[in-house]
């Protein structure tokens, strides 16, 4: 009985990864991907000039755009609120974006 748990044990471990945590990883070394928070939900996106869409319609699945290796500028704009705009380096992980656009005193 001991043996059979010692020898189970090992197999146990590799099995289930020994606990250790794993990095989220998009696509093959060419590309990545971004999640996006934001507050207004119904701002739009856009990456490299092209609009994307909504920013809440990324909460449900998949929830991230796929963007190729490199760098991409990011913009968020909704009427009534001051841009956002960032530049982003897209690798084999996926970043979250997370902007609470300001309201403009009209």
């Amino acid at each position: 009985m001991k043996n059979t748990i010692l020898l189970s044990l090992p197999i146990i471990l590799v099995l289930t990864g020994c606990g250790t945590p794993k990095e989220a990883t998009i696509g093959v070394g060419n590309e990545g991907a971004i999640r996006i928070v934001c507050n207004p939900g119904d701002a739009e996106v856009f990456i490299d000039g092209a609009s994307m869409g909504e920013a809440n319609r990324y909460d449900g699945n998949p929830g991230y755009i796929k963007l190729s290796s490199g760098t991409h500028k990011v913009e968020i704009k909704k009427e009534g609120y001051a841009p956002y705009s960032r530049d982003v380096y897209s690798s084999k992980s996926l970043q979250t974006i997370e902007v609470t656009l300001r309201k403009l005193n009209r």
